[in-house]
């Protein structure tokens, strides 16, 4: 009896044991692939909306691309936004500083010849990361653009 007990014991720590380590392997930046990223999107329920060869699209509240460029090191976040008809770029800039300064761990910018608003984030895979801080970023990075929207009390941002 006491020997069924430790037996049992011991096979469920080594399943938790597998199940954790699995959960936290690192993955490398040369280990990335777009298939690899969609089905990462797919696991974590965010729907992916398109892929090319460098990119997934996915759409998680808001629609955005999530760049894999191996050389660099880094995934990049990226989303842009038309802006609303008869911006300034002065006051397009005063939007982007104030987004810059107030809203952390993404940087805004202002395109004047196609009129748009970029957001874009740099998700560091230098070294390796585990998937579910890559999960995190892409939520923060969701976040990020809802805070930057409200902060957008003209709507400049359409």
């Amino acid at each position: 009896m006491k020997t069924k007990l430790l037996l049992r014991l011991f096979l469920a720590m080594m399943l938790f044991a597998g199940v954790f380590t699995n959960a936290q392997k690192v993955v490398k930046a040369d280990e990335i692939t777009v298939e690899g990223l969609k089905k990462l999107m797919d696991d974590a329920g965010i729907a992916v909306v398109s892929t090319g060869t460098d990119f997934v699209k996915i759409k998680n509240t808001y629609t955005w691309n999530i760049y894999n460029d191996k050389a660099k090191g880094y995934l990049t976040f990226s989303v842009t936004y038309k802006s609303k008809e008869g911006t300034t770029y002065t006051k397009a800039s005063e939007l982007t500083n104030k987004l810059n300064k107030e809203v952390a761990m993404s940087r805004f910018d202002f395109d004047a010849e196609s009129k748009t608003f970029a957001v874009n984030y740099y998700f560091m895979c230098e070294g390796g990361f585990v998937m579910s801080n890559l999960v995190k970023a892409i939520n923060l990075f969701r976040d990020t653009i809802t805070l930057a929207l409200q902060k957008d009390t003209e709507m400049l941002i359409l």
